[in-house]
């Protein structure tokens, strides 16, 4: 008779054991279908653009690193400059709404290369857009390159996030540069 009582207790355990890695199992999967339902509300979706930023200020900034070739002078670059263009997802572009704004630059003359923190926005009309913030390397010779992290949402891009890549040619003289850019940024609210 002991031994029948032990093994319904062993039995009444091994249901309540296994009702409760079920219950740990269930909460799991809940879990994991939740997760599973917010990454497909971020959908990701590509950014590629095309645009060219002028100077529509004259605030000036001041780099630092190397003098101005041939000078004594620092290198002043436009901190404040209107981006106009075409971008997936947005359209034309809202150039007073875009501005893109040189934060700090260094001029490493034995490189060829000047550095720039850009904080760029791209708006179009309705309000949607997002804002990036990243680093070009600009070539004396004329190319840059740069890598940016999209850092604030607007609109249908409300709390966006994403990487964008820029590539295109500065204009020393005129402060005028035109660019590519081309990236993924999530669209949490589509």
């Amino acid at each position: 008779m002991r031994n029948v009582k032990l093994f319904l207790t062993g039995f009444v355990i091994l249901f309540a054991t296994i009702g409760c890695e079920k219950d740990e199992v269930g909460e799991d999967a809940l879990y994991m279908k939740a997760s599973l339902k917010k990454s497909e509300e971020m959908k990701t979706v590509p950014f590629k653009g095309n645009f060219i930023s002028s100077p529509s200020a004259q605030v000036p900034i001041v780099c630092s690193g190397d003098n101005f070739p041939g000078t004594t002078e620092p290198l002043v670059a436009a901190k404040i400059n209107k981006v106009e263009g075409n971008a997936t997802h947005l359209g034309i572009l809202d150039d007073m709404n875009s501005p893109l704004t040189a934060e700090a630059c260094n001029l490493d003359l034995q490189a060829g290369i000047l550095s720039v923190t850009l904080n760029i926005t791209f708006k179009n009309k309705k309000g949607d857009g997002i804002r990036i913030l990243g680093v070009s390397n600009i070539s004396l010779e004329g190319p840059a390159s740069g890598s940016y992290e999209v850092v604030e949402g607007f609109g249908k891009f409300e709390g966006a996030t994403g990487t964008i890549s820029t590539t295109g040619f500065f204009n020393t003289e005129t402060g005028v540069a035109e660019f590519r850019a081309e990236g993924s940024v999530t669209q949490p609210n589509r």
